[in-house]
């Protein structure tokens, strides 16, 4: 791989963060492997999250594919008999169609796919590496065909690594994480005539939030989000933007202060019933190995309360991820210490519990947010692990049962 073209934006994410069934753990979840990922040419380090549809799991492998200089895949995964089988639908070419994809992939009613890519697109965008692009997989008789329909620029926002998320409308919302004038973006896409058209809702300035992640859009239609540095103590914030007409105003719910609340919140935010829950990559107790947190309102004012801070080994550490919650109000998510933990929330006080321990065969370094199944199931992926591409692994797919 060309490591002058990615290695800056995959070591920063990487850093962050056999087909069976393993034994059980101490409370009883069984974790399965659906693909390990078996070399650099059908893709490797799926760092973005999965996406369920019509019985089949969508996603994209950052790196790896037939391009010179294996600038990533979209894959399918379908059940068969025997298991799981991977067909490829796009090879980046590292050109106008974008490299490196990191983001989650959405669907319209339709069931075409979106998603982002950190680099390629423009070739005259910095320094010819490209600021990205947002692309739409098309399913037609003959297969997927790829288009983009936006190409970021350093005005408009580069390098994104959020998620999109749509409204009633059939619009989109993101993030970038910069601009030339500004510490990150977030930017709505409409379709406009026979194509698409990028309108920047809010440009951060350092003192509001800098570097901002994945979105969540509330029935509201407000947007909830996290910054992995800036704000008041320039350690991230939490915040909330809200329509007003043509506008949309910011509100910091939170900024952290990087000591015991936390700090580097990059994993989306988890909006529940007026309660906010994310993770922060570092801080905590031992003001290293990160946080699981929850934001309540009191009178219109936000107050941060850390649910349980991890303490490495065996414990887990560095959640880089966010959380999600089951029908019981219980959390779930996952460490790059290789873990998936839980936090059972008992009438207000959370208990924390591995749910599950990766040993490399079946994954290492999960580095993605979780996706719920309508049984229950958890499913996710791994940047590394499996039993192929040397000692490292190229990564897996995975399916976890509480």
């Amino acid at each position: 791989m060309q490591t002058a073209k990615g290695s800056s934006v995959s070591a920063l994410l990487i850093g962050l963060f056999s087909i069976m069934a393993f034994a059980a753990s101490a409370w009883g979840g069984s974790e399965q492997v659906l693909h390990q990922f078996q070399s650099q040419q059908e893709g490797f380090r799926p760092l973005s999250g999965v996406l369920l549809l019509h019985g089949k799991i969508y996603g994209a492998a950052n790196q790896g594919g037939k391009s010179r200089d294996q600038d990533g895949t979209i894959y399918e995964l379908t059940q068969t008999q025997s298991g799981w089988s991977r067909k490829t639908l796009h090879n980046f070419t590292g050109g106008r169609d974008g490299s490196l994809p990191i983001t989650d992939l959405t669907a319209d009613n339709a069931g075409n796919l979106y998603g982002m890519t950190t680099q390629g697109g423009r070739p005259a965008c910095y320094a010819g590496s490209g600021c990205g692009v947002i692309f739409k997989l098309t399913r037609g008789t003959g297969g997927w065909k790829e288009s983009e329909i936006h190409y970021f620029d350093e005005k408009d926002g580069s390098y994104p690594m959020g998620n999109l998320v749509w409204d009633a409308a059939g619009n989109l919302y993101g993030t970038a994480t910069g601009d030339i004038s500004s510490s990150g973006t977030v930017f709505k896409l409409s379709p406009s005539g026979t194509g698409w058209k990028l309108t920047t809702i809010h440009r951060f300035r350092g003192t509001d939030g800098g570097g901002p992640g994945s979105l969540f859009r509330d029935k509201q239609g407000d947007l909830y989000g996290s910054t992995g540095g800036g704000g008041a103590y320039g350690y991230g914030t939490v915040y909330r933007l809200s329509p007003s007409g043509k506008n949309w105003n910011l509100t910091t719910l939170y900024s952290f202060t990087g000591g015991t609340d936390g700090s580097l919140p990059y994993g989306p935010v988890l909006y529940k019933n007026g309660t906010i829950y994310g993770t922060t990559l570092y801080g905590g107790a031992s003001r290293v190995f990160g946080t699981v947190y929850q934001l309540k309102s009191t009178n219109g004012v936000w107050h941060e309360s850390v649910l349980y801070s991890f303490q490495s080994g065996s414990d887990g550490s560095y959640p880089c991820c966010g959380v999600v919650m089951d029908s019981k109000g219980n959390l779930y998510g996952t460490t790059e210490g290789d873990t998936i933990f839980k936090l059972t929330n008992s009438g207000g006080q959370w208990t924390k519990s591995n749910a599950w321990s990766f040993d490399g065969r079946d994954g290492s370094e999960p580095g993605s947010r979780l996706v719920w199944d309508s049984h229950g199931n958890l499913y996710g992926t791994t940047a590394y692990g499996g039993n192929y591409c040397g000692d490292g692994g190229c990564g897996t797919v995975f399916k976890f049962t509480p």
